[in-house]
């Protein structure tokens, strides 16, 4: 569950300040958008939350006034007695284009609804604790608590694809926390399986000239060529059936020859690689020994211990002493080296299995690079 407490309590005391300072009372009998009892250029939302509540949340028709059997806001000159006070919205542009077809509620994204009045989109950005949701009985988009679940972060250190734009992802710092959007560069989407914003030939995007490996399936990859019109991509394959693309030595190779680094399992948690601090290795005791994953944090960021077996990703900047760099990201399929035989995996040294990638999520790109923007 998201932590609603918080949200509940701003909700309240937005509306007993209200009732205070211009004199009106409303109660929420149901759920659903409502006209404005003394203002004809607002309205209320009445969302009921997980704890039986209702958050009352009132909104403005920015120069129009809500129309309750059509369910959104409509231009209406004759409306005079606002009386709205606070921060008054601005138009914005970046989303005029979800506007063309009328007026009404939307949802840009997981954490922005926009507001289409005249023609003129107005968002209103989610408060935490609440995300976009398009439902019926609100004619369109509300900021709603827990809903959708597509918008939700059931996991930390993940990233999940925008329920309403595939450009747009965001990334989930701890579990039900709220959503940091984010977006990728123009003409491309974000793919949720390799976690990376790729493009229409389903490459990732260049960042610099090179020839790079495809995470999730290292027997491909690309080449990534500079020139006055932009990135030149083209995409290629190892010849030798189940090898693999090394970058640290731009060769195609034999995966089972690579080595992984020295690292044991003495506990369960999970710990910084010693090689390298982009990377991080999660223990799981399985029997008399553990099972080991080799896991990677974002681009731009790196592994923080904060102790003995915990820690998170966090962002690298100038004053961070890792450079994070990840000479092999390969994702290796399981059993395809084992050391026992064809039983599968063996325990090996003191009671490990060998390490196993994950597809790394690569696709947080740092907001100063070109390109990309954060929203």
């Amino acid at each position: 569950m998201f932590p609603l407490a918080a949200a509940l309590a701003a909700s309240l005391v937005l509306v007993t300040s209200a009732q205070n300072g211009n004199s009106y009372f409303f109660e929420c009998q149901a759920e659903g958008r409502f006209p404005h009892p003394k203002d004809c250029s607002s309205y209320v939302d009445c969302v009921l939350s997980p704890l039986g509540h209702f958050l009352q949340i009132k909104d403005s028709c920015n120069g129009g006034s809500y129309n309750e059997h059509l369910k959104t806001c409509v231009p209406d000159k004759e409306c005079k007695n606002s009386f709205r006070r606070g921060r008054a919205l601005i138009s914005d542009h970046t989303y005029q284009h979800m506007c063309s077809e009328g007026n009404g509620f939307l949802c840009a994204d997981c954490m922005t609804m926009i507001s289409c009045v005249d023609g003129v989109a107005y968002s209103h950005p989610c408060s935490s604790g609440s995300t976009c949701a398009e439902l019926e009985v609100f004619g369109g988009g509300v900021c709603y608590p827990e809903r959708p679940e597509e918008c939700a972060c059931p996991e930390a250190n993940t990233f999940r694809v925008d329920h309403y734009d595939s450009k747009k992802f965001f990334y989930c710092n701890d579990s039900w926390s709220t959503p940091e959007m984010f977006e990728c560069p123009e003409e491309t989407a974000f793919d949720e399986t390799t976690t990376q914003c790729v493009n229409k030939e389903n490459l990732p995007e260049c960042e610099r000239s090179g020839m790079f490996a495809i995470a999730s399936n290292c027997s491909q990859y690309y080449t990534c060529i500079a020139s006055k019109d932009g990135w030149i991509q083209k995409a290629l394959s190892c010849d030798t059936p189940d090898f693999m693309y090394n970058e640290a030595s731009g060769s195609c190779e034999d995966p089972c020859s690579w080595d992984e680094g020295a690292f044991s399992c003495q506990a369960e948690g999970r710990f910084p690689d010693p090689r390298d601090c982009q990377r991080f290795f999660e223990c799981i005791a399985v029997g008399d020994g553990f099972r080991v994953f080799s896991r990677e944090c974002p681009a731009g960021y790196h592994w923080d211990s904060i102790s003995q077996g915990v820690g998170l990703c966090t962002k690298t900047t100038d004053g961070s002493s890792c450079k994070a760099f990840t000479p092999n990201k390969c994702v290796i399929p399981e059993n395809m080296c084992t050391q026992g035989g064809a039983t599968g995996e063996s325990l090996v040294g003191d009671g490990t299995t060998p390490a196993e990638e994950t597809p790394a999520p690569p696709a947080l790109r740092r907001a100063t690079r070109r390109g990309n923007r954060r929203v």
